[in-house]
């Protein structure tokens, strides 16, 4: 809960720097919320590896619904260490 309280306070931040838009868009028979950009990421930090890997990431992660992200995510090692 901690973490996702993290969250919404960043996008909150980020929303009120005019760095993201937020909106909602219908989907079955709930509104999923949506985060635009508003400005150029700033990559200049990471090499071309560290990219690709976000992109790869992203192309994943982007095709699956929350309850498919958790199914895959408690499969994870670092999730089942913490589980004991």
């Amino acid at each position: 809960m901690v973490r996702l309280q993290f969250i919404l306070k960043k996008l909150k931040e980020l929303e009120e720097e005019g760095k993201i838009e937020r909106f909602a868009i219908p989907s079955g028979n709930f509104w999923q919320q949506k985060f635009l950009s508003l400005e150029y990421p700033g990559t200049e930090l990471l090499n071309r590896k560290e990219l690709q890997r976000i992109g790869d990431d992203i192309d994943i992660y982007s095709r699956m619904n929350a309850g498919r992200i958790s199914e895959f995510s408690h499969k994870d090692i670092p999730y089942k260490a913490t589980k004991g």
